[in-house]
């Protein structure tokens, strides 16, 4: 018999070029060489696969000469697992996934502040996320414990060109009920949990390693996105004119920054450009008292990029100025008619909920005389 061997991955249909991952029909013509088959008409394939990878293996022949029994040989050859390197992270979509990998085999090249101490050589794997708009990551090993008895370690890291390091961390955890990601709600204490704000076209890795040489190599990887509010990023900031305006900082990343607030606190956008020449009043009083109500307002010139120290105009914490002493801020700040402004609401440290109420009323400045000159500025 001539025979033509293929190999298609199992989609739930029959093998057919869409799925097939490898074939041939003479081995010694871009056939398996290690198999060094007696015949020519004799067939080969080889292939790496990922831990968990289902296939199809599919033998025909190439004409309608001769017999129709074959030999058919298959052999495993243990590896690491394609992801083992940082370089070859899998990549998770947009709007996250479900995965089964294993450490077997893995070698390591990456650390978190979560790894125990006491076991420095674990094998890590790896996962790449790339956030499509800003919001909320959230990444768990859910349900690993009952699967293997593995003993997870999960952390994500900014894709800085090189693998996950305590350096470029954004988040890390070994047990989930242990400053994990609470609403992972795992069944298993060993399983992992982490959750992390990240800014629209931000790319991330995602780091799975073990916390002992207990228990078996394999564990699930549970990952899902969260958008954030349509504002988190400053070039989708929203445009509004004098008015109250409902906003939140649940689920946004942080690009700004000011001269008040906890550095790296998640933030919103408002884009504001004055009718006229006058005193612009922002402030947040009224916020709801359930959020912690410390929210943090940066005022900035818009020159095309995030709101940062450079181009500050006016910041402000807390404030008497809505009447009782609160965590509700206000600014006051001259403005000029037609020069566009950024607003820039964060919040001074993690224990501020995100919702707020926005205030902004302009009170223009008056010329009684006619001598182009602002009666807040000549005291006519």
């Amino acid at each position: 018999i001539n025979t033509v061997l293929s190999v298609h991955s199992d989609t739930g249909a029959a093998g057919s070029p869409a799925n097939e991952l490898v074939a041939n029909d003479n081995w010694n013509e871009g056939g398996d060489p290690s198999a060094n088959c007696p015949e020519i008409y004799d067939s080969s394939v080889a292939l790496g696969m990922g831990f968990g990878d289902a296939v199809l293996i599919r033998v025909s022949r190439g004409d309608q000469i001769g017999g129709l029994e074959f030999n058919l040989n298959v052999s495993f050859e243990p590896g690491p697992p394609p992801n083992d390197p940082f370089a070859g992270a899998i990549a998770v979509g947009p709007g996250g996934g479900a995965f089964t990998g294993s450490l077997d085999f893995a070698t390591r090249d990456g650390s978190s502040s979560a790894d125990p101490a006491g076991f420095p050589s674990e094998p890590d794997v790896w996962y790449r996320f790339v956030a499509p708009v800003g919001g909320v990551l959230r990444a768990n090993t859910c349900g690993s414990l009952a699967l293997s008895d593995i003993n997870t370690v999960l952390s994500v890291h900014t894709d800085t060109g090189g693998p996950g390091t305590t350096g470029n961390e954004l988040a890390s955890n070994d047990e989930w009920e242990t400053n994990g990601d609470p609403s992972a709600n795992c069944p298993g204490f060993y399983d992992s949990s982490v959750a992390t704000a990240i800014s629209g076209g931000t790319a991330v890795l995602i780091r799975v390693t073990r916390g002992d040489d207990i228990g078996a190599l394999s564990f699930n990887l549970n990952v899902s996105f969260e958008p954030g509010p349509p504002n988190d990023d400053f070039p989708n900031a929203v445009v509004i004119p004098d008015g109250t305006w409902n906003g939140t900082i649940t689920g946004a990343s942080n690009d700004g920054s000011g001269s008040s607030g906890s550095p790296g606190q998640p933030d919103v956008w408002y884009a504001y450009t004055p009718a006229a020449t006058g005193t612009l009043r922002v402030d947040t009083c009224g916020s709801p008292v359930l959020t912690g109500r410390d929210h943090v307002l940066t005022i900035h010139t818009d020159t095309g990029v995030a709101g940062t120290f450079a181009n500050e105009l006016a910041f402000n914490t807390e404030t008497v100025r809505c009447g009782v002493s609160t965590g509700d801020s206000c600014v006051e700040l001259p403005v000029n008619a037609d020069d566009p402004l950024l607003i820039r609401v964060t919040r001074s440290d993690s224990t501020t909920d995100g919702d707020f109420v926005l205030n902004l009323a302009l009170t223009v400045d008056t010329d009684t005389d006619g001598d182009g000159v602002a009666d807040s500025s000549d005291n006519c």
